[in-house]
């Protein structure tokens, strides 16, 4: 009668196992490793591409901020070069006292639509009495930062 060797039945067993969980492994860290790749890639469109996109809404942010606080100053720093050139610190300071709606809390800010380094958004205040104003900011990237290009009213 043949006797089948219980140790070399034991052996091929567990080289079989270690072969399958040494290809689980493998697999897991092929997985982990995509799943690794996605999220830094993740991270990285996070970290470097949406302060990118929302960068022109803070500078929008903090010009109605600063408006509204009464900083006006603070406001015509975030303007661009060109803006300064056409509108003095005095004559923008008369300009905002004109259209106190730049001065109220905004209610509704849409657009933001980026095209190369300009964007624009509608902006709608509303006073105590519920009337509603409604004037657009365009914003142009200079020297790599957001600003106020031109302010129009509807």
């Amino acid at each position: 009668m043949d006797r089948v060797d219980t140790n070399d039945y034991r052996m091929t067993v567990m080289w079989i196992l270690i072969g399958v969980g040494a290809l689980g492994v493998l697999c897991a860290a092929c997985i982990g490793g995509g799943s690794l790749l996605v999220f830094v890639g993740v991270q990285h469109a996070l970290e470097t591409e949406l302060p990118k996109v929302m960068e022109p809404m803070f500078v929008l942010m903090d010009f109605g901020s600063f408006l509204e606080m009464g900083h006006i100053q603070c406001g015509y720093e975030l303007t661009t070069e060109a803006f300064q050139r056409r509108q003095s610190l005095d004559k923008f300071t008369k300009f905002v006292a004109d259209h106190p709606q730049l001065c109220r809390p905004w209610s509704e800010t849409d657009g933001g639509e980026m095209v190369g380094d300009s964007c624009s958004y509608t902006v709608t205040t509303s006073a105590d009495d519920g009337q509603r104003s409604t004037f657009k900011l365009s914003l142009r990237r200079e020297h790599g930062r957001w600003k106020v290009e031109a302010i129009a009213f509807q």
